[in-house]
């Protein structure tokens, strides 16, 4: 609808004059942003003909832009029909101004979480847009960056983000969170996302250059695809779930939202509280896996397994909950239950024994982060009188990764009250040698996979040889572990491995049944010593 009267405010306000303004349809002023929401409102105010106020950005003559209220008001010159509007306009670029000081970042300088919301909402309701992408993006890692560098230099880091973010055709770019930034677009067509994602990654892929550093930075991304109409909270919901996925990946691969995705995520909210639950209950278990000497079969110890009674899916192996148990903090608690459940085994086990066995426990990076172990260990040691000889501490290859002398100073005094300490999974992950020669190690822990097929792989058999090897010039016993056949056994044997684990010598069984293997055995060698004084 063409201009056919502007008094000397229009012209004030906008730097048009009356004959430059008549006779042009009013959105000549409009600014860049031909999406904005309330464009719909004005095109659905004229075709029902009612009355309507809205706040915009406009253009001046200049090229300058203004936030102004403008108000539409239908008029009737000859009939009943509105055959005119009248219009009323303010600026109002002030004010505008004013709150959107409270819409925005401050180190960023991008838009915040409560205005990206609003924006998102805006798109699922305006018409112009039939599907729209919202996509969460976290900087990885990004505390190491803040304790390396400084804040300064993170606070850098984030401005810089958010500067490639805004290159990008987005309606609107916010950081979310510390380390999150939400990017909300529109797409004509699904097909859409994939290109929206090769280019995120192609603006965040280069290294950032930093003040006194250059650092490549790696970001874990989701996102969520909704149609107009679509609730924005349950939108945002979504792109944060897949965000969650991108960040558990090992590779911080992108990861969209799908109804898979969602139930996964469900299912491990509701694991994590019946894990929880668990813990206060104590229901958990451990169950025995022998370790045996390859030679004579004899068994010199046992690992402590730990086990979930489940209250309706039953027993639980480790790998049902224990990387869940690590993400949440849980291991920690249960992580104590069963050092103090495997000191109280040990203790049950060798009394009145003339040869102790080992009972080895499985003690994960975040239980030495979290207390003073050395101290906990030794107040475990009096609550439940196990001497600390029969017992192995089975430690990750992560935690010697860390190299700290803090780390050495309590591998060191651990050794110093009696206790042993294992690698497990030896040759795998983070592992190298200097572990062996910095760390008090009492014994690693040959992988699984180094032995599985052995007889089948010169390079296998090559590796076990040098390991143990060395183990035997640094005094390190060498178990292997996953010995399943006779033919890997025998290729132990002749290579000098001195003990094994696996199911070729019993599988994880709980504390009577191991006794009672335990006791048979025992018996057998009594048995065998009296045949043999007898002869």
């Amino acid at each position: 609808m063409p201009l056919v009267f502007v008094n000397k405010g229009y012209e004030a306000i906008t730097g048009c004059t009356a004959s430059e303004a008549i006779g042009r349809k009013y959105p000549y002023l409009q600014s860049t942003d031909r999406f904005q929401s309330d464009l719909s409102d004005i095109r659905q105010a004229m075709l029902a003909c009612r009355e309507v106020a809205i706040t915009m950005q406009s253009c001046r003559k200049d090229g300058t832009t203004f936030w102004n209220e403008l108000r539409l008001r239908p008029i009737a010159l000859s009939g009943k029909e509105p055959t005119h509007y009248i219009g009323f306009l303010r600026d109002v670029t002030e004010v505008v101004e004013l709150k959107r000081v409270g819409h925005v970042d401050q180190i960023t300088k991008a838009a915040n979480r409560s205005y990206f919301f609003d924006q998102v909402a805006a798109l699922t309701r305006i018409g112009d847009a039939d599907l729209i992408m919202v996509v969460k993006i976290d900087i990885a890692r990004f505390h190491e960056i803040n304790d390396s560098y400084g804040h300064e230099v993170g606070d850098e880091l984030l401005a810089q983000t958010a500067a490639r973010l805004g290159k990008l055709r987005a309606a609107c770019v916010a950081r979310l969170a510390a380390d999150e930034f939400g990017l909300a677009v529109r797409l004509e067509k699904p097909e859409d996302a994939k290109n929206v994602i090769s280019t995120l990654r192609a603006v965040l892929c280069p290294k950032f250059v930093l003040a006194g550093t250059t650092v490549h930075v790696r970001f874990a991304i989701g996102y969520a695809v909704g149609a107009r109409g679509e609730d924005a909270m349950t939108l945002m919901r979504h792109a944060g779930v897949a965000l969650q996925e991108s960040r558990r990946s090992r590779l911080r691969e992108v990861r969209g939202f799908d109804s898979h995705t969602d139930r996964n995520v469900r299912n491990r909210i509701r694991l994590t509280h019946e894990l929880s639950q668990a813990v206060a209950d104590s229901d958990f278990e451990l169950h025995y896996q022998p370790k045996v000497d390859i030679d004579s079969g004899a068994i010199i110890g046992v690992e402590g397994l730990v086990r979930w009674r489940h209250p309706l899916f039953g027993l639980q192996a480790p790998g049902r909950f224990i990387s869940l148990a690590e993400e949440t903090g849980i291991i920690v608690d249960i992580g104590s239950w069963v050092m103090r459940e495997g000191m109280c085994f040990a203790a049950r086990l060798n009394q009145g024994r003339a040869a102790p066995l080992t009972v080895s426990i499985n003690v994960s990076q975040a239980q030495f982060t979290s207390c003073d172990m050395v101290a906990h260990l030794g107040e475990l040691l009096r609550e439940t009188g196990a001497d600390p000889s029969w017992l192995m501490l089975e430690l990750t290859e992560t935690l010697f990764a860390d190299g700290s002398l803090e780390m050495i100073g309590t591998f060191k005094r651990i050794r110093e009250l009696g206790i042993g300490l294992s690698i497990d999974d030896f040759g795998t992950g983070y592992s190298s040698l200097r572990y062996l020669e910095r760390f008090p190690i009492s014994e690693v822990k040959l992988d699984k996979s180094f032995v599985e097929d052995m007889h089948q792989s010169r390079v296998k058999q090559t590796v076990v040889d040098a390991i143990i090897t060395l183990g035997k010039a640094l005094d390190i016993a060498v178990t292997a572990e996953g010995v399943e056949s006779e033919a890997e056994r025998a290729l132990l044997q002749h290579a000098g491995c001195r003990y094994g684990q696996g199911y070729l010598f019993g599988r994880p069984l709980p504390e009577q049944d191991i006794i009672e293997v335990i006791r048979n055995e025992d018996a057998k060698a009594v048995s065998t010593q009296s045949s043999a004084a007898t002869n």
